[in-house]
């Protein structure tokens, strides 16, 4: 998890989502793709943290999905 949250590539930012703003990330885990869905808590937090919305596999729903999980079919 802490190795996807620090290397993982920001394929979309979400605006204000009632958790603050947050992202959806793109990591690739032995050739497999892992999307995790965070927010980074204010600064003004004490202490500051990252918030993990939630993890999944984005094979589970690949017609979502171009064949490189980074992108939505539009």
């Amino acid at each position: 998890m802490r190795t996807a949250l620090r290397d993982g590539e920001t394929i979309e930012a979400y605006p204000d989502t009632g958790r603050g703003t947050s992202y959806l990330l793109l990591h690739w885990i032995e050739g497999r793709p892992v999307h995790v869905v965070a927010a980074d808590k204010e600064p003004s937090s004490e202490p500051p943290y990252t918030l993990v919305i939630t993890v999944y596999d984005p094979r589970t729903d690949s017609d979502e999905w171009t064949d490189h999980f980074s992108e939505r079919r539009r």
